[in-house]
């Protein structure tokens, strides 16, 4: 028997991924706990901790299904996520299915589910699809009542519906692109099909979907080409993209397209799992063939698709959505077998954990580890401190009051020169506020707008794909410019940032560790990704975009969004982040430093009057030396956590 008709690895895996950020989150809590307890919560701090919590609890995981029309990929969605239904739950039929692109999550602010869609004439308006999706008035929305399947089906239905319009309105739309696989005009040449919304949002209660998992729809070359904010937001967030081609037409033309202008850069560049689901082999079976021979024919559909996208023979999943689908409403499991649809699910589920644990420990996992360093440094550093201080008062139960004196007036001329080292800590604090200041200035939204607006501007009057390319190359060679500054800066940052580290290592004995440093390289890295989904998208239209203004404009929309957005993240990052919590461990240490040089002193002049303060001061220092082993421990048990998270990998 079947346990369940959605996908039981896709199940099994999410559950492990949740229970590993929920273990993440807590440590995280108990950290913060900790720091507050023990006075080493900064704002900066806080505010990181914060935001990595908020993130862990909005994670969310994305798979994008990318196909031409009638490719099956409909079916492969409802075999994967819907079976549970009993029937196909998104429509699909012979011909043309889905037309618009479709989001499917569980929406935890909304507690109907909804089909939202957005009209296609938005394309119209230079406004993002981003900002769209905030503007709730211009969407009509569809109530789904679970409880009764013919107006569940009924009301989906919305997402294959077109709509005739004169040819010189689809141009206008970006919507009248070449297409082999696209019927032509209809009887009335000056009339043109096309889809009748632009976008849809699916709020399904599915329990996959309450686990995090988002499934992306993008229906063929059209979508992609007139959408230029599904190439440059919806593709590159997504953990893996999965291609369907159709084993009955082999790789078609627009197939080719699609794969060359916008999915294989991904695949090259390593981003996310690409992998291709070759779909309807049930229309390879003969019954008067073999199984055998069956499976060669197979074989070689397969190795021949794999060569064609210059792909690994095992990146291609023979499959049959549809017996898929039929074999988990029957629970037949010979049939499932055959169908090929466990192999494509346990590969999912697998890349899917593995890729997003991957990106969760780049971006929460190594930077709390790395303040977990710096903090057991703190009370490490001041255990070390207190035990030697202890092992001094022990040494002076037999010394004179004129030892005592010396030991007093080297404690002063420690406390002279700690001071001092502060003083120049003052001076290069200084200097790295006007480097930051340097950075903000280099990374500031404004200048970025501008540079924006004057491209734009540049472009006015030729909205052609050879004035895109010019106007295009220039705005990434100036900013590519600001990322070099950047880069100069924060290498100038940063050696100033080690020149104070060694000053109080070296003088004071500080435990300091490398300090923290701004990564400059990763948005530099997404930022050569942008330039190059961009350069794809470009070439993709090459033939059509000369006559459709709408579509270069909205393509630099969106190019100029990501673009702004790249940058907004390395100014919060150069602001907010990095030199104060680079500084922090030595501020804290210079704090307990000072505070025990303070004590010490005290300690001395007391010990000059009376020796009877001398043992309660050392059996002071011994409990609260106990006091702070056992935080200490604490603090490793969290760090041993973290490097377990760190390093664990599924099963």
């Amino acid at each position: 028997m079947l346990e369940s008709t959605h996908s039981a690895a896709l199940d099994k895996h999410l559950g492990e991924l949740n229970r590993w950020k929920g273990l993440l989150k807590k440590t995280i809590i108990e950290y913060y706990a900790w720091l507050k307890k023990h006075r080493l919560l900064s704002v900066e701090t806080e505010e990181q901790l914060r935001a990595a919590i908020h993130a862990i609890n909005t994670d969310e995981l994305t798979i994008a299904l990318v196909a031409e029309f009638s490719r099956g990929k409909t079916n492969l969605i409802n075999a994967i996520f819907f079976a549970d239904f009993g029937r196909q739950l998104l429509p699909s039929t012979a011909g043309r299915t889905t037309m618009c692109p479709v989001e499917m999550f569980y929406d935890r602010s909304h507690d109907q589910p909804y089909l939202r869609v957005l009209p296609i004439d938005t394309l119209l308006d230079p406004r993002s699809l981003t900002s769209f999706k905030e503007a709730r008035e211009c969407w009509q929305e569809f109530p789904l009542d679970l409880s009764n399947p013919e107006q569940l089906q009924q009301v989906l239905m919305e997402v294959r519906l077109t709509k005739q319009v004169p040819l010189a309105e689809a141009h206008r739309l970006g919507l009248a692109m070449d297409n082999p696989d696209q019927p032509g005009p209809s009887q009335d040449e000056d009339l043109v099909e096309i889809p009748k919304w632009r976008h849809a949002l699916l709020n399904y209660p599915h329990p996959l979907m309450k686990k995090g998992l988002r499934v992306v729809e993008t229906p063929g070359l059209n979508a992609l080409g007139s959408e230029p904010e599904l190439i440059f937001g919806l593709l590159p967030t997504a953990q893996v993209i999965l291609f369907v081609l159709g084993a009955d037409t082999g790789v078609t033309s627009s197939d080719l397209k699609i794969w060359q202008n916008h999915i294989r850069a991904y695949q090259q560049q390593r981003r996310q799992a690409v992998i291709v689901a070759l779909n309807k082999i049930d229309m390879l079976w003969d019954e008067l063939q073999t199984d055998e021979e069956v499976d060669r024919i197979i074989a070689r559909q397969r190795l021949s698709t794999a060569q064609l996208l210059e792909l690994p023979e095992q990146a291609v999943f023979p499959v049959s959505a549809h017996k898929a689908l039929v074999a988990k409403i029957k629970q037949d499991e010979r049939l499932l077998a055959r169908s090929g649809l466990s192999l494509v699910e346990e590969f999912l589920s697998q890349d899917l954990l593995v890729g997003r644990r991957n990106t969760l420990v780049e971006s929460y996992c190594s930077g709390i580890g790395h303040m977990i360093d710096n903090s057991l440094l703190v009370i490490e550093g001041k255990l070390e401190a207190m035990q030697a201080q202890r092992r001094e008062l022990f040494e002076l139960s037999g010394q004179s009051n004129a030892m005592i004196g010396d030991l007093l007036e080297e404690t002063l001329q420690q406390k002279k020169r700690h001071q001092h080292n502060i003083n120049e800590l003052l001076l290069g604090q200084k200097e790295l506020e006007r480097k930051s200041a340097e950075l903000a200035q280099i990374l500031s939204l404004e200048a970025i707008d501008q540079l924006i607006a004057e491209t734009q501007q540049r472009m006015q009057g030729s909205w052609t794909t050879g004035g895109l390319k010019k106007a295009m190359q220039l705005l990434f060679d100036q900013l590519n410019s600001r990322m070099i500054a950047v880069t100069n800066t924060v290498d100038q940052s940063r050696d100033l940032l080690q020149e104070i580290y060694r000053r109080f290592e070296g003088e004071e004995g500080f435990s300091l560790g490398q300090p923290r440093s701004f990564s400059v390289m990763k948005h530099r890295v997404k930022l050569d990704m942008l330039y190059q989904e961009a350069e794809a998208f470009r070439n993709s239209a090459a033939t059509a975009l000369s006559a459709k203004n709408t579509v270069i404009q909205r393509f630099f929309t969106a190019l100029a969004d990501q673009a702004r957005a790249l940058f907004a993240g390395a100014a919060e990052d150069s602001r907010g982040n990095w030199i104060p919590l680079a500084l922090e461990p030595l501020k804290y240490q210079i704090r307990d430093h000072r505070d025990l040089l303070d004590r010490k002193i005290g300690d001395l002049k007391k010990i000059a009057e009376s020796r009877d303060t001398l043992t309660e001061r050392i059996k002071e220092l011994h409990r609260t030396i106990k006091r702070h082993k056992t935080e200490l421990e604490k603090l490793q048990e969290m760090q041993k956590t973290i490097r377990q998270l760190s390093n664990q990998r599924p099963d």
